[in-house]
């Protein structure tokens, strides 16, 4: 990773929530055009890293640099303005509103914008959003007004993808995208993933998946009570490795 430039790092980030103390002094590196698999059992911190990172929680201590630039994120849209968007398992879909309203949910186009009083311009919205759609190959859906609801698992988590890379998106976080689906769902989302990475979009991926880390990331980082316990390049890794970090008896074999 020497001849790439960070996109993204975290330095010295610590939380705790009461007595728990989440993350204990955790520095990360996110490389341009990269895909990081953030792996480790359930309350190694890794959801509580993303977080912070995309806002919904502010750090105890530690520090954020986008394209070595300090970053003050305190909520979710001062992650927006800086690129970062965050797609976690529950999708943050409105179930009972359109595939429409749903892509421009707080991002709406106006064309008549009178104070309290807005009208909607749903003809550009329907553009836009068929064709964010289609540029990552995402075909399968008979109509845009389709009540969200109505989509399969797969298509909800296709259309959160869409609307997460659709406005001027810089650092993508996924969390447990194929979470609670069947494998020839999961086959699709892990196709989305691989048509961003050909966008080159630089992404964290959150998964305790092993054949999905292996297939789309580039490196992985293990985090393990709070803390790194340890990163592998993904081509020079297998299961006994990342099982290894993860119990506490490896030191980042095959890694950098």
């Amino acid at each position: 990773m020497e001849d790439r430039k960070a996109v993204l790092e975290v330095k010295n980030i610590k939380k705790h929530f009461g007595g728990v103390q989440a993350l204990r002094g955790v520095d990360f590196q996110l490389f341009e055009k990269e895909t990081v698999a953030l792996m480790g059992d359930n309350g190694a911190g890794k959801s509580t890293l993303v977080k912070c990172i995309s806002g919904v929680y502010i750090p105890d201590e530690g520090d954020i640099f986008i394209h070595g630039e300090k970053a003050n994120i305190r909520n979710p849209s001062d992650a927006r303005k800086e690129g970062i968007e965050t797609v976690y398992q529950d999708l943050s879909l409105a179930g009972q509103m359109d595939l429409i309203s749903n892509m421009f949910l707080g991002r709406e186009i106006t064309k008549i914008n009178l104070g309290v009083m807005k009208i909607l311009d749903r003809r550009a919205m329907e553009v836009k959003t068929r064709k964010a759609l289609e540029s990552i190959g995402v075909s399968t859906v008979q109509t845009l007004k389709t009540e969200t609801r109505n989509l399969s698992g797969g298509q909800r988590q296709a259309l959160a993808l869409s609307r997460a890379v659709s406005f001027g998106v810089k650092i993508l976080i996924l969390d447990e995208p194929t979470a609670a689906m069947g494998i020839k769902e999961s086959r699709r989302i892990i196709d989305l993933i691989l048509k961003l990475k050909e966008h080159e979009i630089p992404m964290i991926l959150i998964s305790h998946s092993v054949p999905i880390v292996f297939e789309v990331s580039d490196r992985i980082v293990i985090m393990r009570q709070g803390q790194i316990a340890g990163e592998l390049t993904t081509a020079k890794a297998n299961h006994e490795d990342i099982v290894s970090l993860m119990v506490g008896v490896g030191k980042g074999i095959g890694g950098e």
